[in-house]
């Protein structure tokens, strides 16, 4: 399954995403997108980001949604239905790696995602400082496929400018 997303796009939730939070350790958001005909593909077209109220103070992980985000969330893909994709930022990782934390709140949200929504892949994608993972369930695999790939140069020039 390949991922379509602009830079434009990422740098957006980039943005969003690291904005500081009151009660949050860090922000979280989802792009969203169709998924193709073969499942080979999803591109994606949409950042979906969360107001700061619709997160809940917890001391046990770096951002949780609370019931108004998740509200939200479902009744967004309720109405879209189109393939969401959580997205946070690991960029203390050069080549980031779920955590426990996050695989079991990714594998908590899936599969309501897929009750709110037809289509045929869901997933996440987290940001390191060089590259990407991304975790993508299909509605017609029981196994998600895992992949890594290279931030791309001019992401990586335009992140460098905004941190000077």
């Amino acid at each position: 399954m390949k991922l379509r997303i602009s830079d434009k796009l990422i740098l957006k939730a980039y943005e969003d995403v690291s904005r500081p939070h009151s009660c949050a350790f860090e922000r979280v958001g989802y792009f969203s997108g169709q998924d193709s005909n073969s499942m080979s593909e999803l591109s994606i077209s949409n950042w979906l980001g969360f107001e700061d109220e619709m997160y809940e103070d917890s001391p046990e992980v770096g951002a949780r949604i609370g019931r108004k985000g998740m509200k939200f969330l479902m009744s967004q893909a309720l109405r879209t239905q189109h393939s969401y994709i959580h997205f946070h930022l690991h960029e203390f990782q050069r080549s980031p790696e779920f955590s426990y934390v996050d695989l079991k709140s990714i594998n908590e949200i899936i599969p309501a995602l897929f009750r709110f929504s037809k289509a045929k892949i869901h997933g996440a994608l987290i940001m390191g400082s060089e590259e990407y993972t991304s975790i993508l369930w299909s509605r017609d695999k029981e196994t998600p496929v895992k992949q890594s790939f290279e931030i791309s140069k001019y992401l990586k020039e335009k992140l460098y400018e905004r941190k000077k």
